[in-house]
């Protein structure tokens, strides 16, 4: 069973990386720059059945906006963002939608950075 499920992850990583680079080839030919991490992040939206509309946000002001969120919801966030290394990204993404947009949001924030860090790990973004 846990084999199925890591295997599980390892096919919804791949999906992501299809994603990625789907992403990247468009806006190649469109001649648009987007840093690795903003692909992983709408990568990671794509995994939604709804789009997410959030303004923008510049560029390093979201980790201090992470580091003051209220404990329940850093706890709430941490525990969604494990469960997506052992039950999968669209099963952790339909639960995070059960959550008020701006934890539902902390959550895509905090899990975006945990991907990239983990597809720079494997070499597949900057």
């Amino acid at each position: 069973m846990e084999q199925k499920i890591a295997q599980h992850i390892e096919a919804e990583i791949a999906e992501l990386e299809e994603r990625i680079a789907e992403k990247r080839r468009n806006l190649e030919t469109e001649n648009k720059i987007i840093s690795d991490k903003d692909l992983v992040s709408e990568a990671i939206t794509d995994f939604s059945a709804t789009p997410r509309v959030v303004p923008p946000v510049a560029e390093g002001s979201e980790s201090s906006y992470l580091e003051t969120l209220p404990e329940e919801v850093e706890q709430t966030v941490a525990y969604l963002v494990d469960r997506v290394f052992t039950k999968g990204l669209a099963k952790t993404i339909a639960e995070a939608k059960k959550l008020s947009f701006l934890d539902e949001d902390a959550f895509h924030d905090t899990l975006t950075d945990k991907v990239h860090a983990e597809l720079k790990k494997r070499g597949l973004v900057n």
